[in-house]
């Protein structure tokens, strides 16, 4: 993974001695686990990758499906877009042998085409496996689409369908679990599902889809172990502090993500989670704190937010992604109509879209828009990883320097009791 800040900030020496100061006697000690009894406190997920326990209760689990051929994964938010977002980013679509099929909504057409393409495979007695992912054990679209496939495919097909509950330690799911004898992994209680990745949430969807998850964890402790060693030379640290200065100082209150990748698209999604949940909120100097995260594709979006970006970018900072694509696909040496488009003969998808991201950056650059870079190698689980992880302390760190709590969420409340008041006058 590579990384270039592209911006006209200077670091404010405020942030470095809250980083140095503050910041690193709260998660040092989280890197160095020696007992359960460091996720007590609210920067447990820090301490996720360390925890061997997770990866040996999702690697053994994993063995016992091994020979299921697809899993159905219900769960929303954090709950599953980890898994969606680094199967997809690593072409588990295309080249995986086991097939992946997520419910986060009860949204009608999405269930019925899982139903149909899950019942194909039931009816060549193939095995899959069903996995459940809620914290609380209580999230009211996850509990109502489990029911309905438990409905659909484990009364129907019994002996072909496993269950797994992921969720809290004593939560009612994790006691209708044991009552069912259903297989049940735990997350540790102070662990956020925009955070949990590296436990058994994201852990063992992945082993279960053959990823090798120890290099995840492996490239994320070595994100983490440099961020200690030198914090204001990290990624996270640039990106935490350039977003916190064009928000205090220039109203710079859009964060654009461009993946030149489509199969990037549900990364996007993920720090859309992990940053709005986090940081839109009040803080102790502010009754509102919200910078907007966005994700675009290029170069599709380009010719759409893209004119947005260069016309009107004084609100926004940019951040590029470019993956290098190890297997290239190139375009015909002879072509039958070479007066349409020149100097594209013979050379490779990933330099038209290399063109693209550099003509992006420039074309940025010269409106003075603020911007980042990352070039992460295609199909690297270890990328991946330190991808996400940077992303992780980079909104936490923000959090920091917002001085709001990035691992609560009080307003998502908001629209559960509205919707748990309509469903309650709809069984009246």
């Amino acid at each position: 993974m590579k990384f270039e800040n592209l911006t006209p900030y200077t670091f404010n020496p405020k942030l470095e001695a809250i980083t140095q100061d503050e910041f690193l006697p709260i998660i040092t000690p989280h890197i160095e686990l020696h007992s359960r009894h460091i996720y007590e406190t609210a920067y447990a997920s820090i301490g996720l990758p360390y925890d061997d326990t997770f990866i040996q209760e999702s690697t053994n689990l994993a063995k016992k499906f091994q020979n299921s051929q697809a899993m159905l994964l219900i769960g929303i938010g954090g709950s599953n877009l980890w898994t969606l977002a680094i199967h997809e980013a690593l072409g588990g679509n295309l080249e995986n042998k086991k097939q992946l099929f997520p419910l986060d909504t009860p949204d009608v057409r999405d269930y019925k085409k899982v139903h149909k393409e899950l019942t194909n495979i039931l009816e060549k007695w193939e095995q899959i496996c069903i996995t459940v992912i809620s914290k609380s054990g209580t999230t009211t679209e996850t509990i109502a689409l489990f029911e309905t496939a438990y409905n659909d495919f484990y009364k129907k097909y019994p002996l072909q369908c496993g269950i797994v509950a992921i969720t809290d330690e004593w939560s009612k799911l994790y006691h209708l679990g044991q009552n069912e004898w259903w297989d049940i992994l735990t997350l540790p209680k102070n662990v956020g599902g925009r955070y949990s990745v590296f436990s058994n949430v994201g852990l063992f969807p992945l082993a279960f889809l053959d990823y090798n998850i120890q290099e995840l964890l492996t490239w994320a402790r070595s994100v983490l172990r440099d961020f200690i060693q030198e914090p204001l030379a990290s990624p996270a640290y640039k990106n935490a502090s350039v977003l916190y200065t064009g928000y205090t100082e220039e109203r710079r209150n859009i964060c654009e993500h461009f993946f030149f990748g489509k199969s990037y698209e549900n990364i996007g999604k993920w720090y859309r989670q992990l940053l709005a949940e986090s940081i839109g909120k009040k803080s102790e100097w502010s009754e509102s704190i919200g910078i907007t995260p966005t994700t675009s594709i290029g170069t599709i979006d380009l010719h759409s937010v893209g004119q947005l970006d260069l016309a009107h970018g004084k609100d926004r900072t940019l951040v590029l992604v470019f993956p290098e694509n190890g297997s290239p696909l190139y375009t015909p040496k002879e072509w039958s109509f070479p007066f349409l488009v020149e100097n594209i003969r013979g050379i490779s998808f990933e330099h038209i879209q290399y063109a693209a991201f550099e003509g992006t950056r420039r074309a940025l650059l010269e409106k003075h828009i603020p911007t980042m870079t990352y070039t992460l190698q295609d199909d690297s689980i270890e990328d991946i990883g330190a991808f996400l992880q940077t992303k992780m302390i980079e909104v936490i760190l923000l959090g920091h320097f917002f001085s709001v709590n990035p691992f609560d969420q009080p307003n998502v409340e908001d629209y559960k009791t509205g919707m748990r008041d309509v469903l309650a006058k709809w069984m009246l």
